[in-house]
């Protein structure tokens, strides 16, 4: 037989398909074996049997549920609703209050043409935060701009019920108010006060309020700055954190919560270009000044002061004698600390 007929004959053609299938046999059984001692027959691959350079790797830290923490915290966080006695002009005759502001009479120096003015009942809308329960009154803290100077307040709870609340104490200065409420049912849940000191810069926390009326809405951001200075209504809180999560009007008075569903701070003013709603920078008042505000409020009506005097004036012959200063030539200063002012 020919060589060209060999290669072209049935048996050799079986032959190098008998061959091939050898071949990949043994190929399949050598990578069968090489594998089989990393990972063993019935045995669960996990990461302890992973490459060492696999398993080194850290573990993320895991973020404690919104679920839980929201769960814990909204039952004492209320709505508060106040209205308020005003006065305003009286518009002129076919004449809107708006044209008559941008367009007064002539001859008036922009006076309105009736002095005359009408009494509005007018409604406002904010946050509180239950932090303290003495027998049957329950105290809830706010914002000053919150309660105003309201002739009524209401308080509505996360579960619908509503109680009538009296003006306990406000000041102005931290715009911090606190009102209360009485009632006989113990089934009022009391926020848990943090501890704002411990707050950093990149901790999670959720704010919680009732932005535009919309009750208990929980949002979710971190803390952006702590120690906030020379920001804020008057500038005169000195202790804001910094957040950038969702604090818009309604918002004020209400919390922010850190991750184990203590209050760290009452939400209370926002930064936002021509009045409008949250761009990132919510700013509210430190808690633990707030405290000291609580017990204030409760104890005398009003946030209580240190003060310093001082007083000078020359040596006269009389005193200097009395003071064993005779001779000498200077002022005599007198000084008096208080750690409490009279009510504001």
């Amino acid at each position: 037989m020919s060589n060209k007929s060999l290669f072209h004959s049935k048996k050799f053609f079986i032959f190098n398909l008998v061959l091939v299938g050898v071949i990949a046999g043994f190929l399949l059984a050598l990578f069968t074996f090489s594998f089989s001692g990393l990972f063993p027959a019935g045995k669960t691959v996990n990461a302890q049997q992973l490459p060492a350079a696999t398993s080194s790797a850290k573990p993320l830290v895991a973020i404690p549920s919104l679920h839980k923490v929201a769960e814990k915290v909204l039952p004492s966080v209320v709505e508060v609703t106040v209205f308020d006695i005003v006065k305003k002009p009286v518009p002129a005759a076919g004449q809107s209050f708006p044209v008559q502001f941008m367009f007064p009479p002539f001859g008036g120096q922009g006076q309105p043409q009736h002095p005359k003015s009408q009494v509005f009942r007018e409604k406002g809308l904010g946050s509180g935060v239950i932090v303290k329960r003495t027998g049957d009154t329950v105290y809830v803290l706010t914002n000053n701009h919150v309660a105003g100077n309201a002739k009524t307040i209401t308080v509505k709870l996360v579960d619908g019920r509503h109680f009538t609340a009296k003006l306990v104490g406000k000041d102005p200065r931290q715009d911090l108010a606190l009102i209360s409420f009485h009632t006989t049912d113990k089934n009022i849940p009391v926020a848990t006060l943090g501890n704002s000191n411990s707050a950093q810069v990149g901790d999670w926390v959720i704010a919680i309020g009732n932005p535009y009326g919309f009750q208990s809405t929980v949002t979710a951001g971190i803390v952006s700055a702590v120690g906030r200075q020379g920001v804020g209504p008057g500038n005169t809180i000195d202790q804001f954190i910094q957040t950038d999560a969702a604090i818009n009007p309604g918002n004020s008075g209400g919390a922010l919560v850190n991750m184990k569903g203590q209050v760290i701070g009452i939400n209370d003013w926002i930064v936002a270009p021509h009045g409008g709603g949250n761009v990132g920078l919510g700013f509210a008042i430190a808690i633990n000044n707030a405290k000291r505000a609580i017990t204030d409020f409760i104890e005398h009506g009003s946030v209580q002061y240190g003060w310093l005097g001082v007083s000078v004036q020359d040596p006269y012959p009389t005193l200097a004698k009395q003071k064993g200063i005779a001779g000498k030539h200077g002022s005599v200063a007198y000084h008096a600390a208080r750690s409490q002012t009279p009510k504001i």
